[in-house]
Protein backbone atom coordinates (compact mmCIF):
# COMPACT_ATOMS: atom_id res chain seq x y z
CA UNK A 1 0.00 0.00 0.00
CA UNK A 2 1.57 3.33 -0.82
CA UNK A 3 -0.67 5.69 0.31
CA UNK A 4 -1.81 6.33 3.77
CA UNK A 5 -5.95 5.80 4.23
CA UNK A 6 -6.71 8.94 5.16
CA UNK A 7 -7.95 12.42 3.70
CA UNK A 8 -4.38 14.10 4.73
CA UNK A 9 -3.14 12.19 1.70
CA UNK A 10 -3.04 14.76 -1.55
CA UNK A 11 -1.78 13.96 -5.15
CA UNK A 12 -1.70 16.53 -7.86
CA UNK A 13 -1.33 15.40 -11.29
CA UNK A 14 0.51 18.21 -13.52
CA UNK A 15 -1.86 20.90 -14.52
CA UNK A 16 -4.94 19.15 -12.61
CA UNK A 17 -6.76 20.29 -9.39
CA UNK A 18 -5.57 18.60 -5.95
CA UNK A 19 -7.20 14.87 -5.85
CA UNK A 20 -8.27 14.77 -1.75
CA UNK A 21 -8.16 11.13 -0.05
CA UNK A 22 -7.21 7.34 -1.18
CA UNK A 23 -10.11 6.63 -3.73
CA UNK A 24 -9.45 10.03 -5.47
CA UNK A 25 -5.99 9.13 -5.83
CA UNK A 26 -6.08 5.37 -7.14
CA UNK A 27 -9.11 6.37 -9.25
CA UNK A 28 -6.91 8.79 -10.86
CA UNK A 29 -4.07 6.44 -11.03
CA UNK A 30 -6.23 3.64 -12.64
CA UNK A 31 -8.08 6.23 -15.23
CA UNK A 32 -4.22 6.71 -16.40
CA UNK A 33 -3.45 3.43 -16.74
CA UNK A 34 -6.42 2.51 -18.74
CA UNK A 35 -7.12 5.39 -21.22
CA UNK A 36 -8.42 4.40 -24.34
CA UNK A 37 -5.67 6.26 -26.35
CA UNK A 38 -3.23 4.58 -24.52
CA UNK A 39 -0.69 7.74 -24.79
CA UNK A 40 0.09 7.17 -21.36
CA UNK A 41 1.85 3.79 -21.83
CA UNK A 42 3.87 4.92 -24.65
CA UNK A 43 5.79 7.31 -22.60
CA UNK A 44 8.15 6.75 -20.17
CA UNK A 45 9.84 8.91 -17.71
CA UNK A 46 13.20 9.47 -16.22
CA UNK A 47 13.88 11.17 -13.23
CA UNK A 48 17.05 13.03 -12.50
CA UNK A 49 18.18 15.73 -9.98
CA UNK A 50 16.43 13.49 -7.40
CA UNK A 51 17.12 15.39 -3.74
CA UNK A 52 15.70 13.76 -0.71
CA UNK A 53 15.37 15.08 3.12
CA UNK A 54 14.60 13.62 5.80
CA UNK A 55 13.84 15.07 9.26
CA UNK A 56 12.37 12.85 11.96
CA UNK A 57 8.67 11.11 10.57
CA UNK A 58 8.87 13.36 7.63
CA UNK A 59 10.61 12.66 4.23
CA UNK A 60 10.83 15.21 1.30
CA UNK A 61 12.04 13.71 -2.27
CA UNK A 62 11.83 15.87 -5.60
CA UNK A 63 13.34 15.59 -8.77
CA UNK A 64 13.23 16.32 -12.34
CA UNK A 65 10.83 14.07 -14.49
CA UNK A 66 11.76 13.61 -18.20
CA UNK A 67 8.85 12.34 -20.33
CA UNK A 68 9.86 10.45 -23.05
CA UNK A 69 7.35 9.50 -25.89
CA UNK A 70 8.64 7.41 -29.22
CA UNK A 71 7.07 9.15 -32.43
CA UNK A 72 6.63 8.19 -36.04
CA UNK A 73 7.82 10.46 -38.42
CA UNK A 74 7.30 9.29 -42.35
CA UNK A 75 9.79 8.15 -44.09
CA UNK A 76 12.46 7.86 -41.03
CA UNK A 77 12.91 5.33 -38.16
CA UNK A 78 10.77 5.69 -35.08
CA UNK A 79 12.34 8.54 -32.51
CA UNK A 80 12.54 9.01 -29.08
CA UNK A 81 11.93 12.38 -28.35
CA UNK A 82 11.21 14.50 -25.13
CA UNK A 83 7.69 15.64 -24.59
CA UNK A 84 7.78 17.24 -21.07
CA UNK A 85 10.08 18.03 -18.09
CA UNK A 86 8.10 18.23 -14.77
CA UNK A 87 9.23 18.75 -11.57
CA UNK A 88 7.58 16.11 -8.58
CA UNK A 89 7.59 16.09 -4.78
CA UNK A 90 6.77 13.13 -2.77
CA UNK A 91 6.64 13.73 0.84
CA UNK A 92 6.14 10.78 2.99
CA UNK A 93 4.74 10.38 6.85
CA UNK A 94 6.16 7.72 8.98
CA UNK A 95 3.77 6.66 10.61
CA UNK A 96 4.38 2.98 13.29
CA UNK A 97 7.41 1.62 11.70
CA UNK A 98 6.20 2.15 7.89
CA UNK A 99 6.72 5.31 5.67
Amino acid sequence: QVWLPDRSCVCIHPSQKPLIGIQAIQNSWEQMFQSSTGSYQRNWMEPQEIRMTVKATTAIITCEELVYARRFIRGQKRQTELVNKLQATNIFRKIGDRW
